[in-house]
Order: C-alpha cells, then structure tokens, then sequence
C-alpha cells in the first residue's frame, strides 16, 4: 500500500491545493519498506489528481481539501483521508496503528471526529454548480464565482 501526506516542513501541509511536496511511503505487512518525497506537478486540481494516481498512491492523509479536487481524487478510487493536521511522522504512525481519527490529529474546527470527506451544506438556495462553475470558499462559506454573499450587520457579528 502506498500513503501519500502532503508535508510543509515536519507538518501535514494544511490545504492539500496548495501543497508543493508529497510524502509517499510505502507499507507491506504493517511495517515501512520505501519512503521519498515528490514534488506536485501544476497547480491545477487535474493535474494533481492525476500526478497523485500516477504515483500508484492507496491513501492521502491530508489538511483541508477543496470539494473539487476531493471529488477527482475519489473518482480515481484513492481513499481520501481529508482534515489532518500534525508531525508527519505523528500522523503516519497514528494511521498505522489505527489510532488517526482521534482528536489529537483533528483540524481546528472539525468538531466530533474527522469530516471524512463530507461535504459542507451550502447556505444558498441554487444548485451548487451553475454553467460548470465551481464552489470557492469566502469568508468561511462556500459560495459561487459571481455571488454576493450577505452583508453582516452589527447585530449579526
């Protein structure tokens, strides 16, 4: 099996779209057999998506994720484990011995467990996609390219 975790510096990098390295380690039978960090080709969620399955990668253990690059790395059959944060080898040892969804390894603001993948429920009343555009995330709340979002006033703060 081969596990792949986005790294900045020691940490899991916190947003997988942004990443320049990945981890890739190598496990048979429980225990680490090959390990070598790869640079991610382009900035394009394809791009990545596709750089991560030509790796031949199991498992992404990951920070936040976009709904757009989670929804192509779930297409390509890749276990995606989204909303990790910690030390590398912290998170790498933790999924091994199963003990990773416990709330030491949790993103600030996934509350009761790990997220999974699920997705955020959007606070707008149209579809989720209009003409092929994509959900962008703005003032922590996904919206659409285009959209305003509603003014806060003083007693909504």
């Amino acid at each position: 099996m081969k596990i792949a975790i986005p790294v900045y510096k020691n940490s899991v990098s916190n947003t997988f779209d942004f990443a320049r390295k990945l981890l890739v380690v190598t496990v048979e039978e429980g225990s680490e057999t090959q390990r070598s960090e790869v640079e991610i080709a382009g900035r394009e969620p394809a791009q990545r998506a596709a750089r991560v399955k030509g790796l031949g990668v199991d498992v992404i253990i990951c920070g936040a994720v976009s709904h757009f690059l989670a929804g192509m790395i779930e297409k390509t059959g890749i276990e995606l484990i989204p909303y990790v944060t910690g030390n590398v080898e912290e998170v790498l040892q933790a999924y091994l011995s199963g003990e990773l969804m416990g709330p030491r390894f949790r993103m600030p603001g996934c509350r009761h467990g790990l997220r999974k993948g699920r997705r955020m429920r959007f606070r707008l009343s149209r579809p989720s996609t209009v003409n092929g555009s994509f959900p962008i995330r703005v003032s922590a709340r996904w919206c659409m390219p285009g959209w305003a979002l509603p003014k806060r006033t003083a007693s909504s703060s």
